[in-house]
């Protein structure tokens, strides 16, 4: 669709689609370190440990304490998304924006709340929250799609669950996921351009 000089199609959450920049389906032998894994498509460096411990388990990370882990994608316009599974009583987050202890994460999990909320981090600041209701043990494809100052979310490829524009870490290019305790699994994660 052409749009006229100086209008810009905002992107939702079913965008995407884009080349694989980051792909990892974490296939690797049992135990092995998400830092010592090789993503199946990257353009860098690995994983990067920003604390804590998540190793590889029946092909798909899983968390062994709190735990945050980035990797450089190239991208601050794209696509991220990832199957994640938290444990009962547990968080877990879907990182995106990263530069130091600054970024945006998308958190499920645990009573009461069991929807998708969207935090700005380092603060923990609650800037959205979505209304699909979630269950522990359960995989859910989470998805966030950064196009300039829009952010939106979705789950399981279902309408956008959060919109919510911000001028904060727009350039920033490292993605991730996150644990608040042992128990979370993650597979096939990417980061994808738009």
């Amino acid at each position: 669709m052409l749009l006229p000089i100086g209008i810009v199609q905002q992107q939702s959450a079913g965008a995407g689609g884009g080349a694989a920049i980051v792909l990892d389906t974490f296939t690797d032998a049992d135990a092995t370190a998400l830092q010592s894994h090789t993503p199946d498509t990257y353009p860098s460096t690995g994983w990067t440990v920003g604390g804590g411990s998540i190793t590889i388990s029946s092909n798909e990370a899983l968390s062994n304490a709190v735990s945050t882990y980035f990797i450089e994608s190239g991208l601050s316009d794209c696509a991220v998304s990832c199957d994640i599974k938290y444990s009962s009583g547990n968080y877990a987050d879907l990182c995106f924006r990263r530069s130091g202890s600054n970024f945006w994460m998308v958190e499920i999990g645990q009573t009461p709340y069991n929807v998708v909320k969207l935090y700005e981090m380092p603060a923990a600041t609650l800037r959205g929250t979505g209304s699909t209701v979630l269950s522990s043990g359960t995989f859910y494809t989470i998805k966030v799609v950064c196009s300039g100052t829009s952010i939106t979310v979705s789950v399981d490829g279902g309408a956008d669950e959060i919109s919510y524009t911000s001028s904060t870490y727009l350039t920033q290019t490292q993605h991730g996921i996150r644990a608040y305790t042992s128990g979370n699994r993650y597979d096939n994660f990417k980061v994808e351009s738009l």
